[in-house]
């Protein structure tokens, strides 16, 4: 059998919930937080490549991901109380391209180790 582990995807589908919400929910003006909505965008997309991946352990699986942060701002497009960006997608990438990067060096970096 293949790996899964229950606990991060436990964490995986809560956050997709939690990023979902995020994304399709009516925008509320008066909001307690001051993040800029790029960073938001970037640490959404970061944390559910992380929790993917820590999931199943296969790094192909990502490209998931890519498909959902374009979609989700497709749908965004015909909500009539959201606005679909093309930054907010390229923010979205940004999240998943900064994890994959870290999971090559790392695993160069094992490589490395095991090596000597």
């Amino acid at each position: 059998m293949k790996y899964f582990s229950w606990f991060w995807g436990f964490q995986f589908l809560s956050a997709t919930l939690l990023v979902s919400y995020g994304l399709f929910s009516v925008p509320s003006e008066e909001s307690s937080l001051n993040i800029p909505d790029k960073s938001l965008h970037f640490s959404a997309f970061l944390v559910l490549s992380i929790t993917l991946y820590k999931t199943f352990k296969n790094i192909f699986l990502l490209f998931i991901l890519f498909f959902y942060a374009v979609i989700s701002e497709l749908i965004q497009f015909y909500l009539p109380y959201r606005e679909m960006e093309f930054t907010d997608i390229l923010f979205n990438f940004l999240g998943i391209f900064v994890f994959l990067i870290a999971i090559f060096f790392r695993k160069i970096l094992e490589k490395k180790e095991s090596s000597t």
